[in-house]
């Protein structure tokens, strides 16, 4: 995944040139958003081949009320009901994306049809008919005001591909 580490009991991975790669179990106090299974580093670019995963049973209806809590909360935090391009920032080590965006006040920020949610300001919305170029644009402007009011600097976490025109 994009954060470099799969929670398993047992990794087998690869390069892309067919080679094998050790992934490096890490201790679950480095790492605090594994819950279960071990958690192993992998290098970005690292096919897994092979993984064994360790689950516990649950009573269904308890599995089915975790679901729906977190789909409430997901439902509460993010814009789920209009076309986004995801969360847009990686988040900085010990903060968030979208508090840095907000704190500098760019909730509701726009270009053309490209706007900051309101819901949660990691997110751009495409509000009708938003281009490649608006919402790049916009990327940008939170960059550098994140940048001006803070001093840190946003890594995109969607990946640009091709040209914008």
């Amino acid at each position: 995944n994009e954060q470099g580490w799969v929670a398993a009991a047992y990794v087998e991975a690869t390069n892309a040139d067919s080679v094998p790669v050790v992934a490096t179990p890490v201790l679950p106090e480095q790492n605090a958003a594994i819950q279960a299974g071990t958690p192993y580093q992998v290098a970005p670019g690292t096919i897994l081949l092979a993984a064994r995963f360790v689950v516990e049973p649950r009573d269904t209806n308890q599995i089915k009320d975790e679901i729906h809590r977190l789909l409430a909360k997901r439902a509460a935090s993010q814009p789920l009901d209009v076309p986004t391009c995801g969360s847009v920032f990686k988040n900085p080590p010990g903060d968030h994306a979208g508090r840095l965006i907000e704190a500098a006040g760019l909730k509701g920020e726009r270009e053309g049809d490209a706007i900051i949610s309101q819901i949660h300001a990691n997110f751009v919305e495409n509000r009708g008919r938003a281009t490649t170029m608006d919402i790049l644009v916009l990327m940008r402007r939170v960059q550098e005001a994140v940048a001006q009011k803070t001093g840190v600097h946003l890594e995109p976490e969607v990946r640009i591909v091709g040209r914008a025109e």
